[in-house]
């Protein structure tokens, strides 16, 4: 066997190596067919995509989510080398692949990739087996069976199976605020496309993209992780020491940025070969982009329109927390507990004192209703918020007291209260049995709230209507508030309520739920309780009970000017 001869079988035996190894060969070795003045970078990103593509060609796992950045080569990777691999290398040239994207010109542009590869002369010369058939930018099919199909969401027929579909980037960044668009692309995802494999049990679906919003197709997956099967690798572009995110994955593969010695030696970047720390910063001056697409997280730390920071935490004033066993005054609240805490004296975990609201000079409940019991409708959500002054500082404010999202039917079952039966122990039982008339009427009660907000749509309506012929006497006024402007402007008409240090909340699972979404809106799953924040808060300010310290201290300037003088008492 001659030298040339001898180098290519031992290059053509290194591409059948296990676990990834040998497809990453294929790709470094063909690299300079599809990218001739690009030289190949190599990162262990590269290695990660190609690892998890290995084990579904291996029968390790079916069902493969890949969340990486920009610039990764993840089209290259599962579209172009990854079939070619399977076809050659692999061995398995009866494969079949069907390739969908948000726009078919992306799948087919990379059809022309893989031609361009699979009829290069360096190709040829490795893998002459590997005939044609059918060379074109839809279909390319060899003379063995297998084809690739190149599609867009919402396409091919009902009789079109493969063995491998390929979904890279279901959306379009472009379109990542519509609604209507991300949510028309995650039902296709799960009715239509997932049936299309020949054979369930043992062939595959590949999903590669970038975050665009939390209730975009990864969402829907991550979300049910179990129920679809799917096997998560998620690669932010730098990963934060407090990343909530699993580093690992079920075959077995670990960020390496997980190992403390690790990133001590070569920092948090995912590729600093190909993208250092100085070529990112661009990046970040984007939070949004830089959130979703490079940190697959779609919500920009700190929050979006409504910053987490801007919330300021509510501790009652008086006596600070008290270790029951030795008195101690230095404690740590217990990590998943708001109102639990640990003595660092002598390590006593006790409750910390009741949380108390101070005294509030109005109360206003806001109500965004959906009355429905199915969990996959929107839910109502309701928030409670008093008006009120800092008992130390003085400084005006508004605090958030109550929350609640759920789902509900307009009218729940009477439950009456037994004889001799307490409070508590009726409403145990009938809670359950409630719905949306009964919870926004006990919520109302409970607070003592003035003003009860309800948005000014059929299903607001109709409870408005509800409380009106069963809670007629109670002391509060309904108001039908008629929203002016998008959900966004809406947010957004609030943002200097916040930033100005206003709006209060006490550490509690409720609240978070309410900080959690105000967080992620307007790409969170749900609205609901950010539209009531925002309706109650805009209230709030046009009814001059929250004012920003430049109004306050104008008013004092005209009170001032246009003082009255006291006439004398007597002539001078």
């Amino acid at each position: 066997m001659g030298a040339r001869k001898l180098r290519l079988a031992e290059e053509r035996e290194s591409h059948t190596e296990p676990n990834g190894v040998g497809l990453l060969n294929f790709v470094k070795y063909f690299w300079p067919v599809l990218e001739p003045t690009q030289p190949f970078v190599d990162g262990w990103v590269l290695q990660a995509i190609s690892e998890h593509l290995a084990a579904i060609s291996q029968g390790d796992i079916t069902r493969l989510l890949i969340n990486v950045p920009p610039g990764c080569c993840k089209s290259l990777m599962c579209n172009v080398f990854y079939p070619c691999w399977e076809w050659s290398a692999f061995g398995r040239p009866d494969h079949r692949y069907i390739s969908f994207s948000y726009a078919a010109h992306l799948t087919y542009r990379d059809n022309r990739r893989m031609l361009s590869l699979l009829q290069s002369q360096r190709f040829k010369e490795m893998y002459p087996e590997i005939k044609l058939d059918k060379a074109g930018e839809e279909m390319i099919s060899n003379e063995d069976t297998g084809w690739k199909f190149a599609s867009s969401v919402g396409g091919v027929g009902t009789g079109a199976r493969g063995s491998r579909c390929i979904l890279d980037d279901p959306h379009s960044v472009g379109q990542a605020e519509s609604e209507a668009v991300r949510t028309s692309t995650v039902r296709w995802f799960k009715e239509a496309m997932s049936n299309r494999l020949n054979n369930i049990s043992t062939d595959a679906i590949i999903v590669i993209m970038q975050r665009v919003a939390e209730e975009d197709v990864s969402g829907v997956i991550i979300d049910d992780p179990e129920g679809m099967g799917y096997t998560h690798l998620r690669i932010p572009m730098e990963l934060a020491d407090d990343s909530p995110w699993s580093s690992s994955t079920s075959i077995g593969w670990e960020d390496p940025r997980s190992d403390p010695a690790y990133r001590a030696e070569h920092g948090n970047l995912a590729w600093p070969e190909r993208y250092p720390e100085n070529s990112l910063k661009v990046f970040k001056s984007q939070p949004f982009m830089w959130s979703s697409q490079y940190l697959q997280d779609p919500e920009p730390r700190g929050g979006a329109i409504i910053k987490r920071d801007w919330w300021r935490l509510w501790d009652p004033p008086g006596a600070p927390n008290e270790c029951f066993n030795c008195g101690s005054k230095a404690a740590r609240r217990l990590e998943g507990h708001s109102n639990a805490f640990q003595c660092v004296d002598c390590g006593s975990k006790f409750p910390g004192r009741p949380g108390k609201f101070p005294p509030c000079s109005y109360i206003l409940a806001s109500l965004d209703t959906a009355y429905t019991e199915q969990e996959r409708n929107d839910p109502s959500a309701m928030t409670i918020w008093g008006v009120f002054r800092h008992p130390e500082t003085g400084e005006g404010g508004v605090i958030l007291m109550s929350a609640w999202r759920k789902w509900l039917a307009i009218r729940g079952k009477d439950v009456p209260r037994l004889k001799d039966e307490s409070e508590r122990a009726w409403r145990d039982r009938a809670e359950p049995e409630w719905g949306l008339v009964e919870w926004t009427w006990h919520t109302c009660r409970k607070f003592k709230v003035d003003l009860l907000l309800i948005e000014n749509k059929a299903s607001g309506i109709s409870l408005a209507q509800e409380l009106q012929l069963q809670h007629n006497k109670e002391l509060w006024a309904t108001e039908m508030v008629n929203p002016v402007g998008s959900k966004e402007a809406r947010a957004h008409s609030v943002v200097g309520t916040f930033s100005q240090g206003l709006v209060w909340a006490p550490e509690r699972d409720w609240s978070n739920l309410v900080i959690e979404e105000a967080a992620r809106f307007p790409l969170g799953k749900y609205r609901d309780l950010t539209d009531s924040t925002t309706m109650a808060l805009r209230r709030l300010r046009d009814m001059g009970m929250l004012q920003f310290e430049d109004e306050r201290l104008a008013e004092e300037v005209e009170t001032f000017r246009f003082k009255s003088r006291e006439a004398p008492l007597y002539p001078v």
